[in-house]
C-alpha cells in the first residue's frame, strides 16, 4: 500500500505544471524574466502609465575557473575499490608463486588436475570421431 501511495504521491508532484521537476529548472528565478506564477499587478488607476520597468544590467561574467578535478576531492570509490582489488590480487599471486617454489601440492589440487586432464581427452576423443564421421568417402 505505502508503495503505491508513494508512487502517485511521486506521479502527481511530477505532473504538475508548477513543479521544479516538471520543468527541468531550478527554483531560483532568473533576473530579467518574469517569474512563472506570478504575474505583474495591474496599476489601480488605468489613466497612469507605468514606465516599463528597466532591466538590470547583469554583472560581467567571472573568468572562467577550471573544474576542480577528481583528485581535489579526494579519491573516488570507484578508485579505491580498484586499489582494494588490485591489492588483494597481488597478495594472492604472492601466496600462490611461495606455494609453487615450496612444493605444496594438495591432494584435492592433484586430483583436479588429473580430472581436467582427463576431460580435456575425452572431449579430444569426441571431436577426433565427428571428425571422422564428417569425412568424405568414409
Amino acid at each position: 500500500m505505502r508503495r503505491v501511495l508513494a508512487t502517485a504521491v511521486i506521479a502527481a508532484a511530477l505532473a504538475l505544471p508548477g513543479s521544479a521537476w516538471a520543468q527541468g529548472s531550478s527554483l531560483e528565478p532568473v533576473p530579467g524574466q518574469p517569474v512563472p506564477g506570478n504575474p505583474t499587478p495591474a496599476p489601480a488607476d488605468p489613466t497612469v502609465t507605468v514606465p516599463p520597468a528597466e532591466t538590470p544590467v547583469a554583472p560581467a561574467p567571472a573568468p572562467a575557473q577550471p573544474e576542480a578535478k577528481s583528485q581535489d576531492k579526494g579519491l573516488a570509490w570507484l578508485t579505491i575499490g580498484l586499489i582494494a582489488l588490485a591489492v588483494i590480487l597481488v597478495a594472492i599471486l604472492v601466496v600462490i608463486a611461495l606455494w609453487r617454489v615450496r612444493g605444496w601440492d594438495p591432494l584435492w589440487l592433484r586430483r583436479w588436475r588429473h580430472a581436467t586432464a582427463e576431460a580435456g581427452w575425452r572431449i579430444s576423443l569426441g571431436t577426433a570421431e565427428l571428425r571422422d564421421f564428417v569425412r568424405l568417402g568414409r
